[in-house]
């Protein structure tokens, strides 16, 4: 890991990162914890993932927090949110997990080392059969 940040690789959906799951370095966590409480928006304004990729961005005493807020109109949130992750993804500096899936799917679950969120019961069932 090169960066002080590691996060799941979001592929299923439209995120910059999956947070579910993530590995920061001891000398970064009080930056970014400091990070995260200053963007004073709640979660149905900037989704967490979005908070998350700006808190680790050396420019983000510069980035201007709400131009990823969402709007109320549907159409305009639906337009921007593509916009606002690949800008978010743009301007965080973190490196992605070597390991999957969160909310990715399928799972692989020969896989060596994984981790998944919202496992449903064949999931977990599979998982839970596992050596």
């Amino acid at each position: 890991m090169k960066k002080p940040y590691a996060f799941g690789k979001c592929n299923d959906f439209n995120n910059p990162l999956q947070q579910s799951f993530f590995i920061v370095k001891k000398e970064a966590i009080d930056k970014f914890l400091a990070r995260i409480y200053l963007i004073d928006f709640d979660d149905s304004r900037i989704s967490p993932e979005k908070k998350f990729a700006l808190a680790t961005s050396p420019l983000f005493n510069f980035i201007p927090k709400f131009v990823f807020s969402s709007p109320k109109n549907k159409l305009l949130k639906k337009i921007l949110w593509r916009i606002q992750n690949k800008l978010s993804a743009i301007l965080g500096s973190y490196d992605y997990l070597a390991v999957g899936y969160g909310r990715d799917r399928p799972i692989n679950m020969g896989d060596q080392f994984f981790y998944f969120q919202h496992g449903n019961e064949s999931e977990l069932k599979e998982y839970s059969n596992l050596d």
